[in-house]
């Protein structure tokens, strides 16, 4: 069970997490050194913001980790060591997982995990990151934060449509609080896409008392996190930003991308040419989630946010994980575009380094 993703079982494992940890500790203590603004420090500014009163968030969990493990202080610099700690722990558990789920599949599943950590999309019409749905990012604390416990969902999730149960309905929910709680974006996805497949798969009766619960559970809990977002945080009340929900179709992606097409294929190049059936999960996902990017966004001063576009990318890990699983051979051409996507991740935390921009 959950316990398994825990264990060390060979010294080749234990080297990609250290190289995991060095290189994400690293990085995410340069941004500070550095003077890197990123989401990263947005997010601390917003913690010293909740400790004053003046600022509401329905997705609490990380915020409050970050202040509990700096000792309840709100001085930046104890919330910048708290930040790094955290952050470099998520990514670390996210190869963690990766490893344990590939390992029964891939001869140096070590390898193939520390790979899929490092990938990006390749380089687009406006370059790096603008417009494109890379499987990783580094500048969004809640998003690096969620990783490991959404990655956990899906594999609960995969493993239920597998074999008819859960291995856990307990755990299950636990992790359904979690992904709201930390981030609610990929439970947007997850959330219907999990019982239309049950549907499929089980037919309608066992769909529904298997799913009514935890579901149900979760799509109440969005509907809280909504309702503290847009009505009761002190910030985002439509007499300050105007803040609410719109159906404004390519708003977002076309303020982004010059070339939407390119961007899309630049960011999926892997998965399409390790185009598998058995990773249908991991596309319906990610096309739910590009729907909602695609058609919805926020009013008011957060219009061109992007905050619809976090499942996109915890979606888009999915499917390289699932991806690699199902279809990858080291000497296949999946392992040369792969390899493409690993080159083009480093080349991006480098660029951060050096321009000190995450666009």
């Amino acid at each position: 069970m959950m316990q398994n993703y825990l264990k060390i079982t060979d010294r080749k494992q234990f080297i990609g997490l250290l190289i995991t940890g060095v290189v994400s500790g690293c990085f995410f203590s340069l941004l500070f050194l550095l003077n890197i603004y990123t989401d990263i420090q947005g997010h601390i500014e917003q913690i010293q913001e909740m400790a004053r009163g003046e600022l509401l968030r329905g997705n609490f969990i990380y915020y409050l980790i970050v202040w509990l493990l700096a000792l309840g202080q709100t001085k930046s610099v104890y919330l910048a060591i708290s930040s790094i700690f955290i952050l470099t722990a998520a990514v670390v558990a996210k190869y963690q997982i990766t490893f344990h789920y590939l390992k029964k599949h891939a001869s140096a599943a070590w390898l193939l995990a520390l790979a899929l950590v490092f990938a990006f999309s390749l380089p687009g019409p406006d370059f790096f990151y603008r417009g494109q749905i890379p499987p990783n990012i580094w500048h969004n604390s809640t998003t690096l934060f969620l990783m490991p416990f959404a990655l956990l969902l899906f594999i609960e999730s995969e493993k239920y449509l597998f074999q008819g149960k859960f291995d856990s309905l307990k755990i299950f929910l636990i992790l359904i609080f979690l992904n709201i709680f930390i981030k609610p974006s990929f439970f947007f996805c997850i959330g219907l896409i999990l019982p239309v497949m049950a549907l499929f798969h089980f037919g309608i009766q066992k769909a529904v008392r298997d799913l009514w619960l935890p579901m149900g559970m979760g799509w109440v809990l969005v509907g809280l996190q909504y309702v503290l977002t847009y009505y009761l945080d002190p910030s985002e009340t439509d007499a300050v930003s105007g803040a609410g929900l719109q159906l404004a179709p390519l708003l977002v992606w076309r303020a982004n991308s010059s070339l939407i097409g390119l961007s899309l294929l630049a960011s999926l190049a892997f998965p399409l040419v390790a185009l598998r059936r058995s990773a249908i999960f991991a596309w319906a996902l990610l096309a739910f989630g590009l729907l909602i990017y695609i058609f919805v966004a926020e009013t008011g001063d957060r219009a061109l946010h992007g905050n619809f576009a976090w499942q996109n990318i915890v979606c888009m890990y999915m499917l390289f994980l699932v991806s690699a699983k199902t279809a990858f051979r080291f000497k296949s051409l999946a392992a040369f575009f792969l390899a493409l996507h690993v080159i083009s991740g480093l080349a991006y935390l480098a660029k951060i380094i050096i321009t000190g921009s995450y666009f």
